[in-house]
């Protein structure tokens, strides 16, 4: 069997004994649990060997060179399609195409390393080991994160001031019945492919109560694959002054 990279072979018949040691599928999760996209990574390690009939030190160690150096190179660029072929010239199912339609990422070099060092090495052959991979879209769900808290400040119980007392231990005084509780409603959504409006929820409470002025609306930079953005994020944040103690609790988002 053989490999290919862009333009570049790893075959026998190049002196090139390469072997797919790994082809890895692993599928990304959001933290809600759902699966988002899938990395498919393929890890090569290989020997170059030295041409027949060298004889001298000299001329082996200038044959791996420059086979080295034609490896080093060709693992330079993102980009370009790996293919594992069968020894007859037909593709296997593991290969990875750079204009593949669900691709997030270009293929992409992620280690060349040379991880041997015994005798052997630059004397009959130079083991090498390449990683590449490539992240697709494989989604379960648009939303990828959802969350929302509710905080209250205040009891609407009766509000008192302490008064200090020259001549005596202090006093209190009560200044209203009842008091105002003070609710904030704020939480983050992520969505995978574009702004998560769907997903903002409604203020728990209307007018009079919301303190409309304070509403706000941020949102956050999506991230760039290097081929499109995702992950669009936004945050909201309403305020409410409400007379009663009221436990409410935070929304669950749409499944």
């Amino acid at each position: 069997m053989y490999a290919t990279y862009g333009g570049y072979t790893m075959s026998d018949a190049n002196r090139n004994k390469v072997n797919l040691a790994a082809f890895d599928i692993i599928p990304q999760y959001s933290e809600r649990g759902k699966k988002t996209s899938v990395i498919h990574r393929v890890t090569l390690r290989g020997e170059l060997l030295i041409a027949d009939g060298l004889t001298t030190a000299a001329q082996v160690q200038a044959d791996l060179t420059t086979k080295i150096g034609a490896l080093a190179n060709a693992f330079v660029n993102n980009g370009l399609d790996f293919r594992f072929y069968q020894d007859d010239g037909t593709l296997t199912n593991h290969c990875l195409f750079n204009d593949n339609s669900a691709a997030l990422t270009d293929v992409q070099i992620v280690q060349r390393s040379w991880p041997e060092g015994d005798p052997a090495e630059y004397a009959t052959q130079r083991t090498y080991q390449v990683v590449l991979q490539q992240e697709l879209a494989d989604r379960e769900s648009e939303l990828l994160v959802y969350r929302e808290t509710i905080s209250l400040t205040g009891s609407a119980g009766r509000y008192v001031e302490w008064v200090e007392n020259a001549a005596g231990i202090p006093i209190y005084q009560e200044i209203h019945a009842n008091t105002m509780t003070q609710i904030v409603q704020q939480g983050e959504a992520i969505a995978m492919d574009g702004w998560p409006f769907l997903y903002i929820p409604e203020p728990i409470y209307g007018f009079p109560y919301e303190r409309v002025k304070l509403r706000r609306l941020d949102l956050i930079l999506p991230r760039f694959t290097g081929r499109q953005y995702v992950e669009y994020g936004c945050r909201w944040r309403y305020e409410y002054q409400v007379p009663i103690y009221a436990r409410v609790v935070p929304n669950r988002p749409i499944l």
